[in-house]
């Protein structure tokens, strides 16, 4: 059995596990039932992508999204590849989510459909963000039978 201390980052943490139990479930969200090993293999995706946009060790990456699947693989995908997460209330204003993005020094801002339009605004007056990354809506993506929202 592997020794907890040997693991370095948050994401091995999945990898462990989807390695043990890749087909087990993990993440069950209304319709949306992801094993170990589909997460694995999307917060490798969400790492890579990060890695593509030539982001250092340590960037901060900030999101601003409910608890929704893509949040998951966010958070894990972001400990993979070395950045730093951090964690935006979703009920900011444009003026409120303009000075924590400033103040995180963060360089990427993922945010859910729904917030799409506060972050915009925010970003005409937030200088260091260098890419903004728009998440589906869970219940768009994801729409409830008998059209019942959450």
């Amino acid at each position: 059995m592997e020794n907890w201390q040997d693991l370095k980052l948050t994401g091995d943490v999945l990898t462990r596990s989807a390695g043990r139990l890749a087909d087990t479930d993990a993440l069950v969200c209304g319709d949306v039932c992801l094993s170990y090993g589909q997460m694995d293999g999307a917060a490798n995706q969400v790492a890579n992508a990060l890695l593509a946009l030539g982001l250092e060790r340590g960037a901060k990456v900030a999101i601003m999204a409910r608890n929704v699947p893509e949040y998951a693989l966010v958070y894990f995908g972001v400990a993979r590849s070395g950045q730093v997460l951090v964690h935006i209330s979703t009920r900011y204003i444009a003026s409120e989510l303009s000075w924590v993005l400033e103040e995180s020094d963060s360089e990427v801002l993922i945010v859910e459909a729904a917030f799409a339009d506060v972050a915009k605004a925010a970003l005409a007056d937030c200088t260091r963000i260098r890419h903004l990354v728009v998440i589906a809506d869970y219940e768009d993506a994801h729409p409830v039978p008998g059209g019942v929202t959450s």
